[in-house]
């Protein structure tokens, strides 16, 4: 399966991703989450997650942090998901509240 088009020229630790645009990516073979202002492709990790591809599945296209420390915060997603980052989350009116 190959990765999903993602920005292949722009350093990861600058590129604004909104959260319009990521809820775009929530597919199989397109798939983005955002972990703690982070946005990986986690496209070809998806089949690999230990909880099994529909336990990350709830994931794609959204900022899921919150359930992500729900199962298991103790977990180094930075050190799993390394060379994954494709983004940072673009803080939105509702977020800077």
């Amino acid at each position: 399966m190959s990765q999903s088009p993602g920005p292949s020229t722009q350093d990861p630790s600058t590129r604004k991703i909104t959260l319009e645009e990521l809820k775009t990516h929530n597919t199989r073979n397109d798939a983005w989450i955002a972990l703690k202002g982070s946005v990986y492709n986690v496209t070809d990790y998806a089949n690999k997650h230990p909880g099994g591809y529909q336990a990350i599945q709830q994931g794609f296209g959204i900022d899921a942090t919150k359930l992500f420390n729900q199962v298991h915060s103790y977990v180094n997603f930075e050190k799993i998901l390394a060379g994954k980052k494709i983004g940072v989350l673009s803080p939105t009116k509702n977020t800077l509240e």
